[in-house]
């Protein structure tokens, strides 16, 4: 529904973050009704991927396509302790 590798652009991008950005923010009140035995595991991949979405943000169409984009050792470490 997005298009393909070949016509992937900046707007093209946008559609595709915003489309999983409102996933994200449905996914979110739902993580508090996990078992409490899921619940930690289930917000750090939330927020390492929520990490991840900022990245992709961050960089233009062109490069997501060509570099590997990716969250530090630094930023993840950080998720780990919060």
């Amino acid at each position: 529904p997005f298009g393909s590798f070949e016509t992937f652009n900046d707007k093209l991008k946008d559609q595709i973050l915003a489309d999983i950005q409102q996933d994200f923010n449905n996914a979110k009140t739902y993580i508090e009704r996990l078992p409490k035995s899921a619940r930690r595991a289930t917000r750090l991949a939330y927020r390492y991927y929520e990490a991840l979405l900022h990245e992709l943000d961050r960089k233009p169409a062109s490069s997501i396509t060509s570099e590997r984009v990716r969250v530090s050792s630094y930023k993840k470490a950080s998720l780990l302790i919060r």
